[in-house]
Order: C-alpha cells, then sequence, then structure tokens
C-alpha cells in the first residue's frame, strides 16, 4: 500500500528535512544537497495513523517537528533533536471550539521559540458556512508548549492562504478571498508584529 506524503519541511539552520507521511516520519540529512542521506522511517504513533495530516513544519535548528492533525483541528508537537527517534508527541487541541476542520498550517519564529497556527475556511468546512480566519501562537521552551496559546480573529471575511515569517520576527499572513483574487482585486496582506 502507498504511503500519502502529508508534507515536506526543512530546517533553515541546519541540514535536515522531514518527509511526514500518513504512516511514517522520515528525516534527511542535507548535508550534501546532491546525495541526501535518509535516516530510517519512524513510524507514527498509533493515534496519528491514516489520519488527515498537514502543515508539516521543522524548526529553524531542527530541534522540533511539528504537524496538524486537522480532522480534530490538533497541533502535534514531536522532539526531532533525535532523527533516528520519534519519542511520544505532545497532543494540543489549537482550536477547541471547532467542531470542523480549519487547522491550515504551522509556522515556527526565526529562534524556534514561537509557532503560529493559521486556521480558517478551507474546502472541509466551506460547505457548513463561513469561519472566521483566525491565528493560534504557542509558546515553547525546549521544542514543547508552555502555557496557554494566544488567540486571535485575523478576519471575518477572508480565509488565510498562507503564513510566513518576515526577517524582522514579524508573522506575514495572506489572506485568501477567491471572488476577490478572479476580479484581479488586490488582497490585503496582514502583518503582525511582536507576537
Amino acid at each position: 500500500e502507498m504511503a500519502l506524503i502529508a508534507g515536506l519541511a526543512r530546517a533553515s539552520r541546519k541540514h535536515l528535512a522531514v518527509v511526514v507521511t500518513d504512516t511514517h516520519v522520515v528525516y534527511i540529512d542535507t548535508q550534501a544537497a546532491t546525495t541526501p542521506a535518509l535516516y530510517k522511517a519512524q513510524a507514527l504513533p498509533r493515534g496519528l495513523l491514516d489520519r488527515p495530516l498537514g502543515g508539516v513544519a521543522l524548526a529553524p535548528k531542527g530541534e522540533t517537528l511539528a504537524l496538524l492533525a486537522r480532522d480534530k483541528n490538533q497541533l502535534v508537537l514531536f522532539d526531532a533533536r533525535k532523527p533516528t527517534e520519534l519519542p511520544a508527541p505532545q497532543i494540543l487541541d489549537a482550536l477547541p471550539a471547532a467542531r470542523l476542520p480549519m487547522t491550515l498550517q504551522a509556522s515556527f519564529s526565526l529562534d524556534g521559540n514561537k509557532l503560529w497556527v493559521t486556521a480558517g475556511d478551507n474546502k472541509d468546512s466551506i460547505a457548513a458556512g463561513h469561519q472566521a480566519a483566525q491565528l493560534v501562537a504557542y509558546t515553547l521552551v525546549e521544542g514543547r508548549a508552555k502555557g496557554e496559546p494566544a488567540r486571535w480573529i485575523l478576519s471575518e471575511t477572508l480565509a488565510p492562504a498562507a503564513a510566513s515569517m518576515a526577517r524582522s520576527d514579524a508573522l506575514v499572513v495572506v489572506p485568501f478571498d477567491a471572488e476577490r483574487l478572479a476580479e484581479g482585486e488586490r488582497v490585503e496582506i496582514l502583518r503582525l508584529a511582536h507576537l
């Protein structure tokens, strides 16, 4: 049986990448970019098998792997300091009040001490009616979320399309509105500093 790829991510300050499938995690040593070395595939914990996973992100120094279990709006954090092992994850309810799958993307801060989850309308939620675009911010200590996350409603009318770090360590969220894009209208970019 073929595995479905949930995502690919790389560490920006370490020669490490990761591929996550619906059944396994495979770390990749990217020091020799033309001939990357694969670490042994590690099976996902039983509770994550065959679930719709995505939003894969690797902390800049490669110490933490984040992914989203979209069916239950969960953020899943793995210690990635030893690519030969897959320790038990920390699983967090990113949107505890949501009844629809809305998590979209996970993004690390440049220092790896913050992690943001964007959420909002997507192909699995749109039929039930409009959902507000949201941002959930976690503080990480040694790769584990500590304390309650901060939460914001980004827009009542736009769905988030992408989130990315700016050089100033501010988060940039690009909201997506298919109708406005189809009409050629410029879509606003939300720049959130010092979150």
